[in-house]
């Protein structure tokens, strides 16, 4: 970049590659599997951090005087570092999964101190892991909402089932010395009273005939009885996956591809080892459906982005140099890139084990113009056959395949793409996904985000035509949002 012509900033402002979605098409996949499992993300795989956080705010307002935010931080960070202290405790030095800020909790237990000091500095976050990942899905679940600034309230307020969740927590822990003695002191904390307290507070304990705050968190994870459609469709997604554990118990220990062989091959009528599903699932597994087909089509195109960026590296060039070395390379490597579009369609679907074999393949840096471009373009096809003309889809369905528009490219822009190049020749629907899907969109991307947030995200930047490398990328999965639901239902003892 230090060679390019023009003027110059005189200082510089922007963080250089922030964040991810740098073609800004796994939004699409992220809005999907909100719609079907709101309240439960990614990042907030654990029950009973809805009763804890819950409970830290009830008893900081019912303890303090001053009921800043900044107090309110202080607090916080508190209760949640000697928290993540009880859960390593409790098991003995090994942080049950998904706790917040077990590593440097890991740090500090294994000096082997008998009285552990406060620390503050396990999360960024001054909020800590309430303001990174369960802060909104609280409030998403009803138990809090947000503060009235403009009557001088900063923190978030609890609700009347907050209260009942938060009162529910506190009679399960209240017995305990952390409780008693030391939770609202700044005291260091033995070893053994952590120990007392991951005991019945941790977040593998919330399935104990103790635990009053587990019914609580049952009852709104799945209500017997709701109009709410979010909720509805939460409670559907949980219930399949249920039906899934007990049907294909084997195939979900397989991870990411095994609930993919299931939901996209096993339970959908496209699919093809496919087995008819109890009808009350029929609307969550379709939606469960598109939301793979989108990983899979945004997994294809990163897998081309990334192998056209490993090619810009090597040098500055032209975009129609760059397009014309891909369709070479291919060219090379016994690809006919000459074949009409509509020649390789009839190659559709995928078998599932070539489709596996591709998505790995494709992730490979060092791997061939066909590992990394014409697989990845399969892929796509295949997504494009999966779910063109499917009658079978209500008004939400549709609403996904919709999902993105032209902007984020939806399915329906993708099969739009497909059909009008479907008689033209591979090497030139290969040229119109380099120079629209991947390049123009990743500027449009990339200005804005720096626009927005202020992150300059761009890999490349071009000047007077010619191309600049400054990042490489890789082809890789939204976190699957299913094993954070499935993990919610082992806490409630549901499976």
């Amino acid at each position: 970049m230090e060679n390019l012509s023009g003027p110059k900033w005189n200082k510089y402002n922007a963080n250089r590659i922030v964040g991810e979605d740098h073609l800004g098409i796994r939004y699409v996949a992220i809005i999907i599997a909100d719609y079907l499992q709101n309240g439960i993300t990614s990042i907030t795989p654990r029950a009973r951090y809805w009763s804890f956080y819950t409970w830290v705010l009830h008893d900081f307002i019912n303890n303090s005087q001053n009921r800043s935010l900044a107090e309110f931080k202080k607090y916080l960070k508190r209760q949640e570092w000697f928290y993540i202290l009880a859960n390593i405790a409790q098991l003995e030095g090994n942080g049950p999964v998904g706790l917040i800020g077990v590593t440097k909790g890991q740090e500090v237990w294994n000096t082997g101190l008998e009285e552990l000091p406060e620390r503050t500095d396990y999360l960024k976050n001054s909020l800590g892991g309430y303001g990174q990942a369960y802060r909104n899905v609280i409030k998403i679940l009803g138990f809090t909402r947000e503060a009235d600034t403009e009557k001088g309230v900063e923190i978030d307020r609890i609700t009347e089932e907050g209260k009942a969740l938060a009162i529910a927590f506190e009679n399960t822990i209240k017995h305990t010395d952390y409780y008693r003695n030391y939770r609202l002191s700044s005291d260091k904390i033995p070893r053994r009273v952590l120990k007392e307290y991951g005991d019945v507070a941790g977040l593998d304990r919330l399935n104990q005939p103790f635990s009053q705050d587990l019914y609580i968190l049952k009852k709104h994870f799945m209500p017997d009885k709701t109009e709410d459609r979010l909720k509805i469709l939460r409670c559907s997604s949980l219930e399949y996956y249920m039906y899934i554990i007990k049907n294909h118990g084997a195939e979900c220990s397989k991870g990411l591809s095994g609930w993919r062989n299931i939901i996209y091959d096993k339970h959908s009528i496209k699919g093809q080892q496919y087995k008819k599903i109890p009808d009350i699932f029929d609307e969550v597994a379709k939606g469960w459906e598109i939301y793979h087909g989108r990983q899979l089509f945004t997994y294809g195109l990163e897998a081309i982005w990334s192998y056209v960026l490993d090619l810009l590296s090597i040098k500055p060039c032209l975009r129609s140099w760059l397009i014309e070395n891909v369709i070479e390379n291919l060219k090379n490597e016994g690809i006919d890139v000459n074949n009409r579009v509509e020649e390789i369609l009839h190659l559709l679907p995928l078998d599932i084990t070539d489709r596996e074999e591709y998505i790995k393949k494709a992730a490979n840096q060092y791997g061939s113009a066909t590992e990394r471009v014409y697989y990845p373009l399969l892929l796509m096809l295949d997504v494009y056959y999966r779910f063109k003309d499917r009658s079978d889809f209500n008004e939400m369905h549709k609403e996904f395949i919709n999902l993105g528009e032209d902007y984020r490219i939806s399915q329906k822009a993708w099969e739009r793409t497909v059909e009008d190049n479907r008689k033209k020749q591979v090497k030139q629907l290969i040229s119109h996904i380099i120079r629209y899907f991947i390049l123009e969109q990743h500027q449009i991307v990339a200005l804005d985000k720096l626009l927005t947030t202020n992150n300059e995200t761009y890999h490349f930047i071009e000047n007077e035509g010619i191309l600049y490398f400054i990042s490489s990328d890789r082809p890789r999965f939204n976190t699957f949002r299913t094993l954070q639901g499935v993990s919610i239902l082992k806490d409630l003892g549901l499976i």
